[in-house]
Formats: structure tokens, C-alpha cells, sequence
């Protein structure tokens, strides 16, 4: 499975992964870094990218995330007081919504790993995509909102005071001719 590792078990394979997955792990570490010394002014332009695509595409995800958790919210509403119909709608939202977070962060990690390696194009070309999927994620819950069932209304009492008074015709009927 991994050449030049004999794995024993799922532990020795995990162990050679990480072995052989090193230098990637390490020169995506090394791309938050300064730049070395005697960079030219594009290597520190890419560093700069990577650090403004870091920040960007982490902003992404959060908000993304945020978003997931605000669908399951209005799935969990409209489980308890909404139709069928409006739980299969918001059921199927917040599964589009899933699947765009997903999408996501694997699209962040791909464009992490392209900086890392100098391939500003594939890395320019996942993080649109990341953007493209905030936009599909957003869509959903939009409309996954529009499936919402409405609030709960509550019975406003009229305006002024009133007071309605009721006596029991038990008590004391002696009392009252």
C-alpha cells in the first residue's frame, strides 16, 4: 500500500502515511513563515497571497459552518411544529448546505497544499471554488428558510384595561339575591 513501508496494521499504516506525508506537512507549515532571506519580491507577493488566501478561506469556513448550524436549527424547528413537507424541504437544505461545507473544506486543504508546492493557479482556481461554494451554501439556506413554518402566533389582548370578573354561584348563593 505505501511503497517503501511494510504495514503491520492500521497503526504502522497511519505511521508511514505520516512518515512519507512529512515534507508536505512541513512545507505547508513553513508557508505561514517569513520569507527567506534573498527572496525575490514575487516570493514575497506568493507569501503574501497565502497568508490573505489563509485568512480569507478560514473566514469562509467559519461563516460556512455557521450557516450549517443555523439550517439544522430551523430543521429542528420545523420538526417539532412544521408539516411534513416543510421538514422534507429543510431536510434537503441543510443537506445541500452540508455537502457545500464539505466540499469546502476539502477545496481549502487542496488549495493550501497548491500554495505550499508553488501551483498558484490550482490554488487560485480551488479557492473560487471555495467561494462558489459559500455562494451554493447560502443559496440553501435561503431557501431552506423560505420552507420555515411561520411563528407562533400569540393572542394580543385588547388595548385599555379590562377586567372580567366571574363569581361562582356555589359560593354563598344566600348571599347574592
Amino acid at each position: 500500500m505505501f511503497e517503501g513501508c511494510m504495514p503491520v496494521g492500521r497503526g504502522m499504516q497511519v505511521l508511514c502515511a505520516l512518515l512519507l506525508a512529512g515534507p508536505v506537512l512541513v512545507s505547508v507549515a513553513r508557508a505561514d513563515g517569513p520569507p527567506p532571506r534573498g527572496a525575490t519580491a514575487s516570493t514575497s507577493t506568493d507569501m503574501a497571497e497565502v497568508t490573505a488566501a489563509r485568512t480569507e478561506m478560514g473566514s469562509v469556513l467559519a461563516r460556512m459552518a455557521s450557516t450549517s448550524r443555523g439550517a439544522r436549527d430551523m430543521l429542528r424547528d420545523a420538526r417539532r411544529r412544521g408539516t411534513r413537507s416543510q421538514v422534507t424541504c429543510l431536510d434537503e437544505a441543510l443537506s445541500r448546505a452540508d455537502v457545500a461545507h464539505r466540499g469546502a473544506r476539502e477545496q481549502v486543504g487542496s488549495a493550501l497544499v497548491a500554495y505550499a508546492r508553488g501551483d498558484l493557479a490550482f490554488a487560485r482556481a480551488s479557492r473560487a471554488r471555495v467561494n462558489d461554494l459559500d455562494e451554493a451554501q447560502r443559496l440553501a439556506a435561503r431557501e431552506g428558510a423560505a420552507c420555515l413554518p411561520a411563528p407562533p402566533t400569540r393572542e394580543r389582548p385588547p388595548a385599555g384595561t379590562s377586567v372580567r370578573l366571574t363569581v361562582d354561584p356555589n359560593i354563598a348563593p344566600e348571599l347574592y339575591p
